[in-house]
């Protein structure tokens, strides 16, 4: 039986990427992950024509494919395809504009068969489905990187929690959680630059890069325990490129969070942005009770 294929894409604050999902064989089909890198700072027919010629590239490649689904950060109206990301440091050119409509353009495909997903949405789902996190247990998923996202899972539900607006310190959380935090503690503590994250692994003096993830943790673990409060939980999944350096924050952070009484299974994703691409898919278009999560193939 020939299998289903769909298409699911990441859009990330400096990349698209893309992966062809097949749904008899819950797996993604193979040399079909692609990936090409981007300007979220340039102006919107630019952006728009990279993320048209990554999809575009896999359409041609594998013909047979019709629908669309994208992991995308918010703010966004994922019902219609419309961008409103204003004040999260990247795609601001895009605000306002049908994302949608635009992509359905340039594709040549019918606008409904384009669908959005919210990024953290995404992560979670495809941790649920290809990944580790499990059905019966309220799982909570953070993004961390050019942006926070965040999502939990609960009831046999998956939904956006939106933490990156919430309060904290006087500003919104996604101030402290993001790779922005980062790159200006650095420069506040040493009165140098660094471009990004990846940067601050390298930096010649490594005490400077251990304190400020110190900082981080006990800043996401101040955080984590005034949202969770006395809710209950049973696990906790790490996504995003700050999660790849988890060694330096994940264990005072988990440390933190049992001192203050909330107990929970942790992980950083193997999946990595294969997750959303997954999670993208069968969010958009599968309904999750369709979902048959006993007999599932992990990856």
């Amino acid at each position: 039986m020939t299998d289903k294929l769909i298409l699911g894409a990441d859009i990330g604050g400096s990349h698209i990427t893309t992966g062809v999902i097949g749904l008899s064989s819950n797996s993604l089909a193979n040399d079909s992950f692609y990936r090409l890198s981007i300007d979220s700072h340039a102006d919107a027919d630019a952006i728009l024509d990279i993320w048209t010629k990554a999809i575009k590239i896999q359409l041609d490649k594998w013909p047979s494919i019709q629908k669309v689904a994208l992991a995308m950060p918010g703010p966004f109206d994922y019902e219609n395809g419309i961008s409103l990301i204003r004040d999260q440091g990247k795609y601001l050119s895009l605000y306002g504009i049908n994302v949608k409509q635009k992509l359905a353009q340039g594709l040549a495909l019918d606008p409904a068969n384009i669908v959005f997903v919210n990024d953290a949405v995404s992560f979670l789902a495809g941790e649920i489905y290809a990944g580790k996190a499990k059905t019966d247990e309220s799982t909570i998923a953070l993004t961390l990187g050019t942006g926070l996202g965040a999502a939990v899972h609960e009831n046999g539900q998956t939904r956006d929690i939106a933490l990156w607006q919430e309060p904290f310190r006087g500003f919104s959380a996604e101030h402290f959680f993001s790779t922005r935090w980062f790159i200006e503690r650095y420069s506040q503590k040493t009165g140098r630059k660094i471009a990004h994250v990846k940067a601050l692994l390298e930096v010649a003096d490594q005490e400077v890069c251990v304190a400020i993830f110190d900082e981080f943790a006990d800043n996401l673990c101040e955080f984590l325990t005034g949202w969770i409060g006395d809710s209950k939980f049973d696990a906790l999944v790490l996504g995003g490129n700050i999660s790849q350096s988890s060694n330096l924050f994940l264990p005072k952070l988990i440390q933190g969070l049992g001192h203050n009484g909330i107990h929970l299974d942790n992980w950083v994703s193997e999946l990595g942005e294969v997750a959303l691409l997954f999670g993208a898919v069968y969010d958009g278009f599968i309904s999750r009770a369709s979902w048959s999560f006993t007999n599932k193939n992990k990856l």
